[in-house]
């Protein structure tokens, strides 16, 4: 959809511009399975074709969006026709360079299964079972740094633990995507309670 779109444009920019400072390490509190077929259901749901397949379609897009086409393109073999939509782990594997990291964090085993398959054959990229939000400030301890995606699915009710940031995250980067299920309140910068 949409939205993922222009969060994957940024996360592909955030990490293009974290690299030129040095090694990046990225932690992914809800990563997903990594890659999409947009067969069957995907389909169905005419998602991918006002998102992705207008994306692939159009002949003039700004630099980021540019860089997010041209992964698309990549992980369907150089075709402009799309059947696999990579999600934010498959991005980001595909683009650490070798001091870089990437670690993802999926409660639901089935999908930790498709994460796995997903990031096979990136050595500095991984999956792991488990809540994001803990696993995430585990992994953070001792990092300088992180660059921390968060983007939970659009489930009501789940909140960060805190709103005020840690004092030791200072430098770090949380891109946080908060999925809108009511235009008109979006419209109006009103948030769903």
């Amino acid at each position: 959809n949409f939205a993922d779109l222009v969060k994957h444009a940024l996360v592909l920019w955030l990490l293009k511009a974290r690299q030129k400072a040095g090694p990046v390490r990225v932690i992914d509190t809800h990563a997903g399975a990594g890659l999409y077929d947009l067969t069957g259901d995907a389909a169905r749901s005419k998602e991918a074709e006002a998102g992705v397949m207008r994306l692939m379609a159009a002949e003039t897009l700004p630099p980021a969006v540019r860089a997010l086409a041209d992964k698309v393109r990549a992980v369907n073999d150089g075709a402009d026709a799309v059947r696999f939509y990579p999600g934010s782990p498959l991005l980001v594997a595909r683009s650490l360079r070798d001091e870089d990291a990437y670690r993802g964090f999926e409660l639901n085993p089935p999908v930790v299964e498709l994460l796995d398959q997903a990031l096979a054959g990136f050595a500095n990229a991984r999956g792991e079972a488990g809540d994001g939000y803990v696993r995430a400030l585990e992994a953070a301890q001792g990092m300088k740094a992180p660059l921390v995606l968060i983007d939970p699915p659009g489930t009501p009710g789940i909140e960060p633990a805190t709103d005020e940031p840690d004092p030791r995250a200072q430098s770090s980067a949380f891109p946080i995507v908060e999925p809108v299920t009511a235009p008109v309140q979006a419209a109006q910068g009103k948030r769903e309670t």
